[in-house]
């Protein structure tokens, strides 16, 4: 970035002994649609109601 925020972010961190290993991740993980288990069961439809 232009603004400079990644550079200030690194030097502070340098500067900072507790911090001697620090990961940054910007990975978004996604999981499969069938990963969540089973469907949920639907509550029963009143009847005469119009199916989905």
């Amino acid at each position: 970035m232009a603004s400079g925020v990644w550079a200030r972010v690194l030097a502070a961190v340098q500067q900072d002994d507790a911090l001697h290993t620090l990961l940054v991740d910007s990975t978004t993980v996604r999981a499969h649609q069938h990963a969540s288990g089973p469907r949920k069961k639907r509550a029963a439809s009143p009847p005469g109601a119009q199916p989905r």
